[in-house]
């Protein structure tokens, strides 16, 4: 707790994007194929991006890229966000008598306040009051 959301999100970008290339590495190696290949599902996207890019940029002009480079940047930041809040947004509640996992509520103090719109009042999410995913895949024994 107590991470800003952008020390989180400089610190976990390009840790993703290290983290999968490793993760590709690995299933490649695996497969016994060579990293930079069309089986490589990092160089796929990559490749698809480009191309879509370069298709715009002809089409529309250079005038295009920075609108490209900031929608991109904004989808990462979502994501980065998202991220943020499932490990620094979530509290969840100590076990029950039953030896369960207790239900996951949001955390309104410190940082994850500075960049919701929230105003004071929490939203009304039904993520909030949800249970505990450990809890809907768990048997009754």
């Amino acid at each position: 707790m107590g991470e800003s959301i952008y020390r989180f999100m400089l610190r976990e970008m390009p840790g993703a994007w290290f983290r999968a290339w490793e993760l590709e590495r690995t299933r490649l190696k695996l497969a016994g194929l060579p990293l930079l290949s069309w089986h490589n599902h990092i160089v796929q996207p990559t490749l698809l991006t480009l191309a879509l890019w370069s298709g715009l940029v002809l089409w529309l002009g250079w005038t295009v890229l920075p609108f490209l480079v900031a929608a991109s940047f904004w989808a990462n930041f979502q994501l980065t966000s998202a991220n943020y809040i499932e490990h620094y947004g979530l509290l969840r509640v100590a076990k029950n008598r039953q030896g369960r996992q207790g239900d996951v509520h949001l955390h309104y103090q410190g940082e994850l306040t500075k960049f919701g719109a929230w105003g004071g009042e929490p939203p009304s999410l039904k993520l909030a009051t949800a249970p505990a995913k450990s809890r809907s895949y768990s048997s009754e024994i």
